[in-house]
């Protein structure tokens, strides 16, 4: 009830326009709480940095194919064997 700032029913609308308007303030007092709330966490919890720097990590990680491409090309080499045909 405090959030959407209609208070504890001692005073309400009760024509349809005043239903109308109360409806109005009730989702305009939610949504002004909800902006002021992602205000704040935003300045409390800033956004992490990019990272500026991208092409490191793609190197590593074709340097670390190229190994691994290395290695199942061996262990195809060794689980090949000619059997003989006859």
């Amino acid at each position: 009830m405090t959030v959407t700032t209609v208070g504890y029913g001692d005073q309400y609308p009760v024509t349809a326009f005043g239903r109308v308007l109360g409806a109005f303030v009730m989702f305009a007092g939610v949504g002004i709480i909800g902006a002021l709330a992602s205000i704040l966490a935003s300045v409390l919890f800033p956004t992490p940095e990019k990272q500026t720097d991208s092409a490191a990590p793609i190197g590593d990680l074709k340097s670390e194919l190229e190994a691994m491409h290395g290695e199942l090309t061996a262990i195809r080499e060794l689980l090949t064997v000619d059997e003989p045909r006859g």
